[in-house]
């Protein structure tokens, strides 16, 4: 059984992908999610809507009468944008610095709103400076976890966990220090850690074994988790 760090609408998805090949996964969010409400959001003037995650596509109130367009990190970011009622939605790379690229290569509105959570990685103020204005405003609060469920405490103190997938530097942060406050800080040595990218995989540096997907997908990270399975079970047969 593999656990998922991720939020758990992403982890349910993990989930469903991984049960393809016969392998378990186990949701265990590392951060609670507060949503600002939708009337304190300003979007009446903006001409165009920027999503980097599905959480703030669930932030995302419901599409009003003015058509404008909504640029999304990932299809599950852009199918959550049209169940809100938005039409001109564009689905981009899964990756904040991809779809920043991607944006410099079309047209895209003079002003742009952001709805991102209080903390991110990427600046896409920075990243757009002279192709058009970005207004930043957070839509949805992270809060961490103050201590692990039961049921993962269970599974890691009985070696049940196999791997462990994580897909930001907050989520390892905080998944490593419930793991010391519950005194289960040899798990670090025992099961891998799987990561979508280098610079995540520096907050992992209490881990022995780190593997880092080959591209900065989610969906190529389930990949590394499938491949590594196939090779546990071959080794073991």
């Amino acid at each position: 059984m593999f656990l998922s760090l991720r939020d758990i609408e992403s982890a349910e998805e993990d989930r469903r992908l991984l049960a393809r090949y016969g392998i378990s996964l186990l949701p265990c969010p590392m951060q609670d999610v507060t949503y600002r409400p939708h009337d304190e959001l300003r979007l009446k003037d903006a001409g165009g809507i920027l999503l980097t995650s599905p959480k703030a596509a669930l932030a995302l109130p419901p599409s009003d009468a003015i058509a404008r367009p909504v640029f999304c990190v990932g299809r599950r970011t852009a199918a959550l944008a049209r169940e809100k009622g938005y039409r001109d939605v564009w689905a981009g790379p899964d990756n904040a610095a991809a779809l920043a690229e991607a944006m410099r290569e079309r047209p895209v509105p003079n002003h742009m709103v952001w709805l991102r959570g209080d903390r991110v990685s990427f600046d896409f103020a920075s990243a757009l400076a002279g192709i058009c204005q970005i207004e930043a405003q957070i839509a949805y609060n992270l809060k961490a976890r103050a201590h692990l469920p039961e049921a993962v405490l269970v599974a890691l103190a009985a070696g049940h966990i196999t791997g462990v997938m994580g897909l930001s530097q907050a989520q390892i942060e905080i998944f490593d220090r419930l793991l010391d406050t519950a005194h289960l800080a040899k798990s670090r040595d025992d099961i891998p850690l799987f990561v979508i990218s280098h610079r995540v995989a520096e907050a992992a540096h209490n881990w022995t074994n780190i593997v880092i997907s080959r591209r900065k997908r989610p969906v190529s990270v389930c990949a590394a988790i499938a491949c590594y399975d196939r090779q546990q079970r071959t080794a073991s047969a």
